[in-house]
């Protein structure tokens, strides 16, 4: 199994357990860097055997509806506590998804770094990882999308 398909596996089914939605995804396939990002955007480091970034990037709205679910809570705006909740989930979905890498058999040793939170228009973000694998999680007309970029490869 491929890192990408241990990372999605992992991120459907935790990100379903916290928002009570299993999403669909679509895969759009490799990008080259830079990568156009979405202008809310989580990057997560990932150090070890297997080194890169999990990108996370929403629109707006979405990381309101993500963070109301969070917070149980009507979020109006992104503030602290609505940036902070949406962190999490990312930290949640990368940290289950380095489990799960780990508890494959592929490798032995994997950490992360906290997460990178960028905002702005129209953004692009480099990686030195290649390939980077851009898919579209769809929770459904209540949440949105979230565009995942998996930019992971194992140390030589």
């Amino acid at each position: 199994m491929s890192y990408k398909d241990i990372v999605l596996k992992a991120i459907i089914n935790s990100s379903e357990k916290m928002l009570k939605v299993r999403p669909t995804y679509n895969e759009i396939g490799d990008e080259k860097s830079p990568i156009r990002v979405e202008d809310f955007t989580i990057i997560m480091g990932i150090a070890g055997k297997v080194s890169g970034q999990l990108i996370f990037g929403f629109k707006e709205e979405v990381v309101k509806k993500i963070a109301e679910i969070m917070i149980e809570q009507n979020v109006e705006s992104l503030d602290e506590l609505a940036v902070s909740a949406v962190a999490e989930f990312t930290n949640v979905l990368s940290g289950n998804s380095t489990i799960d890498i780990v508890e494959s058999g592929i490798n032995k040793k994997i950490g992360m770094s906290p997460p990178s939170i960028v905002q702005g228009k129209n953004m692009r973000i480099s990686t030195k990882v290649l390939p980077i694998e851009k898919i579209v999680l769809d929770f459904g007309s209540t949440i949105g999308e979230v565009v995942l970029h998996i930019a992971l490869k194992e140390k030589e």
